[in-house]
């Protein structure tokens, strides 16, 4: 049970047997339909997901109402479903996290979080490292909108995370990319 999730943190740091049985005893699945919600705008983000399947995005409204999709989970590369701004400040989020297909997600409260936190050393280590690769990834994103070209842009995403086209609506891409979807039409027809 759970040998996935194991799997994927053996991948950043190794466990001993007594760390991750400590650890898997809080850990609570929920599944998704399309549309749910595992995070809402507006309420603090209490707890960390680890994705087994499906995909999820992370988008923000505008007060004029335009949605901004800011970010996707999907596997294998963004695994971590997480609000940390929201998580580490206790702020209310300023994001929404929906479940674009079917997911099953393991997750922790954060109160169970610090238990772990508090009792292994190993769980500092953990959570730094998968702060760390957020932020490098956040970091990256915001140098390629800013300084890339609307073609480098999506030749950047279709080589990152190209498997997502045919699974995610093209306007939701297209948000995600900085672009319309006109433009986004547009390149796809010239690359």
């Amino acid at each position: 049970m759970n040998s996935w999730l194991k799997n994927v943190i053996k991948e950043v740091i190794p466990l001993t047997d007594e760390e991750w049985a400590f650890f898997i005893q809080f850990g609570k699945t929920i599944k998704l339909k399309p549309n749910d919600t595992f995070f809402t705008s507006g309420v603090v983000a209490d707890k960390v997901g680890f994705l087994k399947e499906g995909i999820l995005r992370a988008y923000h409204t505008k007060d004029c109402g335009k949605v901004i999709t800011c970010y996707f989970y999907h596997l294998p590369k963004n695994n971590i479903v997480s609000l940390h701004t929201s998580f580490t400040q206790d702020k209310p989020s300023e994001h929404t996290v929906e479940a674009i297909t079917n997911c099953e997600i393991l997750y922790l409260e954060k109160s169970d979080l610090h238990s772990c936190l508090e009792r292994y050393p190993a769980f500092e280590r953990l959570v730094r490292i998968f702060a760390e690769n957020e932020y490098l990834k956040s970091s990256k994103r915001i140098n390629d909108l800013q300084t890339e070209s609307a073609k480098e842009i999506y030749r950047t995403f279709l080589r990152e995370s190209g498997d997502l086209l045919l699974k995610v609506p093209q306007h939701m891409i297209a948000s995600y990319l900085g672009m319309s979807q006109y433009t986004l039409s547009k390149i796809k027809k010239e690359i």
